[in-house]
């Protein structure tokens, strides 16, 4: 397949722009390129044409003195529910923490965690995990007080990129991750893990 040299300037401006995630200025792409500014200008006018051509959901916009990729106004609603559902999906570093106690010792109760944890109350995180969905009820420990067990679900594998709880780190490659850290003056503090 032969490119002709217009069409491989234009891949080059987008694949740039593509990975960029904020405005790159004119500037910067005629010192990567080592292209005439007004060849640019002509090229991003044209993808833009192209993208409206094809009905496509994105253009290139310039904004902040620098081009970028933007999805068309039309999709702001759904772009603005993308972002508040993300939000959601975030999780703070207790919360990764409590999750990650649960996930190697499950099923396991909140008290259990708690102990892992030097005795502090996980109740607000592990209540943050189920609204979010990344833990589940998975029965009652026989036990007085049939305390809740917990486990992860598969919203948890989805969202850590695990096929299944097998693809979990080995508690020794933790380790071993922590120690060669401790060799660079970091800290080796992993509840649990002891």
């Amino acid at each position: 397949m032969n490119i002709d040299f217009q069409e491989l300037n234009k891949r080059k401006i987008e694949s740039i722009l593509f990975v960029a995630n904020r405005p790159i200025s004119l500037k910067k792409i005629v010192k990567l390129l080592d292209l005439p500014p007004d060849t640019i200008v002509s090229a991003i006018k044209t993808l833009n044409e192209k993208y409206k051509r094809e009905q496509n959901a994105f253009f290139i916009e310039e904004i902040g003195e620098g081009y970028i990729f933007a999805t068309c106004p039309e999709f702001d609603d759904i772009i603005r529910n993308f972002y508040s559902l993300e939000e959601q999906m975030s999780l703070t570093d207790l919360n990764i923490e409590v999750l990650a106690i649960i996930a190697y010792n499950q099923p396991i109760t909140r008290i259990e965690v708690d102990a892992v944890r030097g005795n502090v109350d996980s109740s607000f995180h592990i209540k943050t995990l189920l609204e979010k969905g990344f833990l589940k009820m998975v029965g009652k420990k026989i036990v007085p007080g049939r305390p809740f067990l917990y486990g992860t679900t598969k919203q948890f594998l989805i969202y850590f990129g695990l096929k299944s709880l097998s693809d979990l780190p080995k508690i020794s490659e933790i380790k071993e991750e922590f120690k060669s850290r401790e060799t660079k003056n970091e800290t080796d503090t992993l509840p649990g893990f002891e």
